[in-house]
């Protein structure tokens, strides 16, 4: 069980905003911050020590904390908030995922 709850995308998300608390959170488990390695360690229990914590673990914990699998996937939701169908199937084909682009 996890200390810290599940919390809804807010009302306007922003892939931008959602990756600077990803860098925030790995410069406090860095710096050793109790609460950031302990929401690291609910999100990401085979984590290993906070100086061993990559961009992308970071990435991972704030995307489990709005409830999503993998930061892949809340990037997705975000787009798909925020950006026009053109837009959608422009990144598709740029990222080549036809399934997305269908």
């Amino acid at each position: 069980m996890t200390r810290f709850a599940i919390e809804p995308l807010p009302p306007r998300p922003s892939l931008e905003h959602q990756q600077k608390l990803a860098k925030r959170l790995l410069r406090e488990a860095w710096a050793g911050d109790a609460d950031a390695i302990a929401r690291v360690r609910s999100f990401l229990p085979n984590a290993s020590s906070p100086d061993d914590l990559k961009l992308h673990d970071a990435q991972l914990v704030v995307a489990r904390g709005y409830g999503f699998d993998s930061w892949t996937a809340m990037k997705r939701k975000i787009e798909s908030l925020t950006a026009t169908p053109l837009e959608q199937f422009d990144i598709a084909v740029r990222e080549g995922d036809a399934e997305r682009a269908r």
